[in-house]
């Protein structure tokens, strides 16, 4: 029993419990921002999900009033970048 009070007092022992209360606060920390980062990616994802949405909608519609080649083509294209995101 001694022989721990003794490990205690030392200045091993103190800058052992110091150096791992340095790594658990830096550990929280960064939890912290992972659960930050991954809100702000999912904020991020809804957003560019409604402006893909948007321009889908706007490119139908002026498929379904000019039927214009031009916007085929736009339609084509962002069904390959929508298709390679998945």
């Amino acid at each position: 029993m001694s022989d721990f009070i003794t490990l205690e007092k030392t200045d091993w022992y103190k800058k052992l419990i110091q150096e791992c209360d340095s790594y658990k606060s830096e550990r929280d920390t960064l939890i912290e921002d992972i659960t930050r980062l991954r809100a702000e990616r999912d904020m991020y994802k809804r957003k560019l999900d409604d402006v893909v949405d948007l321009f889908t909608r706007h490119i139908n519609y002026k498929l379904s009033v000019s039927h214009n080649t031009w916007y085929i083509n736009l339609r084509h294209k962002l069904d390959e970048v929508l298709k390679d995101e998945s």
